[in-house]
């Protein structure tokens, strides 16, 4: 009876919520590649969430599971200001940057995939996930790059002999290209360098990024702005088309909230840990100039979209002439690596055999050809 309660409550708030946004402001078809960034929400049809699944029915398990379910560990790194997670112990080094409101757990289900054979490394940018600062809303590019600089030289010295592979997805695809490219430009002093093996960005391209960039508040503030349980929230990351599948839904959604007491009733919520809006200002600086830079980085490049609209022109031209690598993948929204994990690490595997890039930066890759000799190859 009680949870029939909580589910009315929670259904009476969040449709007052979304009906609190103008319909006038927001735009009846929203102009943006399918399935880019959150779906935004038709603000006239409220979500229902704890919806009855019907006579004799279990309905889907919406529990929050732990980081330990997909991590090995998880430390704090650079004097204990930022929290890493890893996973596996071997082969080459994936560091991965997550996009903005996301957290470090967004690639949890991917980490899980791939530990048996390679080591998982995210973080959480500052203002997400758990990593608390001073001046958390400063997302100005400048800043996030010398945070990922700073992390990408620490997981070198973990890992001295990896080759590591940059990852990142939407705004994070953004700064782990603008990263590789000040490593690669100003860094070339520092042996660590040297292990910057290949650069993977995950569905984000300049165009359809800025392009889409007008319609973001809109997007933003069509979002709930607070749930009564961190069941709700994972319910909403599924039934919004945030994420498609649950188990990375009920991992990855949990830390883009944070609790709260309401003042006038003192009763718990959860409200978004990331103000999106108060990022503004540096939305324009996440993507303006990332062509150029993902075409000028010059480490082994791949680019895994949800679907080929998202090509621009100079994009198209440089992958018909063989300047990076391109897999597209079809039923799948925004977040990829969370809708087909599987899929997406087989991609990852991929990506290092296709361009022979061995699992340490300054070893030869051996491998066998289809007579079953076994060839050395410099990378």
């Amino acid at each position: 009876m009680e949870e029939d309660e909580e589910s009315k409550d929670q259904i009476k708030e969040i449709s007052q919520s979304l009906q609190s946004v103008r319909l006038k402001d927001v735009p009846a078809k929203v102009p943006l590649p399918a399935h880019m960034y959150t779906k935004p929400i038709d603000v006239a049809t409220p979500h229902h969430f704890g919806a009855p699944t019907g006579a004799g029915k279990v309905g889907p398990n919406y529990d929050p599971l732990p980081w330990s379910d997909f991590f090995d560990r998880k430390e704090l790194i650079l004097d204990g200001r930022i929290p890493i997670y890893i996973a596996g112990n071997q082969g080459h080094v994936f560091l991965c940057l997550h996009g903005a409101g996301h957290s470090a757990l967004s690639f949890a289900a991917l980490a899980k995939q791939m530990k048996a054979q390679s080591t998982i490394v995210t973080f959480d940018f500052r203002g997400h996930g758990e990593h608390y600062c001073e001046n958390e809303t400063d997302l100005s590019v400048e800043t996030l790059v010398s945070e990922a600089i700073l992390v990408f030289a620490a997981i070198a010295g973990m890992y001295p002999e990896a080759s590591i592979i940059l990852v990142g997805h939407s705004m994070g695809g953004s700064i782990a290209t603008k990263t590789s490219q000040k490593i690669l430009n100003d860094h070339r002093g520092d042996e660590w360098h040297k292990q910057l093996q290949g650069l993977f960005v995950i569905d984000v391209v300049e165009g359809s990024a800025m392009d889409a960039l007008p319609f973001m508040e809109n997007i933003v503030m069509s979002r709930p702005q607070h749930f009564k349980s961190l069941q709700s929230v994972v319910q909403y990351g599924i039934k919004s088309g945030t994420v498609k599948d649950l188990e990375s839904a009920r991992v990855s959604m949990p830390p883009q909230v944070v609790r709260k007491i309401d003042a006038p009733t003192g009763l718990e919520k959860f409200v978004w840990r990331t103000d999106l809006l108060a990022t503004k200002p540096y939305w324009e600086g996440w993507f303006k100039g990332l062509t150029q830079d993902f075409l000028n980085t010059r480490v082994p490049k791949q680019l895994l979209l949800a679907g080929s609209d998202r090509m621009d022109k100079e994009l198209t031209i440089a992958q018909m002439q063989g300047k990076f690598k391109l897999v597209v993948l079809d039923q799948v929204g925004h977040v990829i690596h969370e809708d087909q994990p599987k899929k997406v690490a087989q991609v990852f595997q991929d990506f290092v055999v296709h361009f022979k890039i061995p699992a340490k930066y300054n070893q030869q890759m051996v491998v066998t050809s289809v007579s079953g000799k076994q060839v050395v190859i410099s990378h």
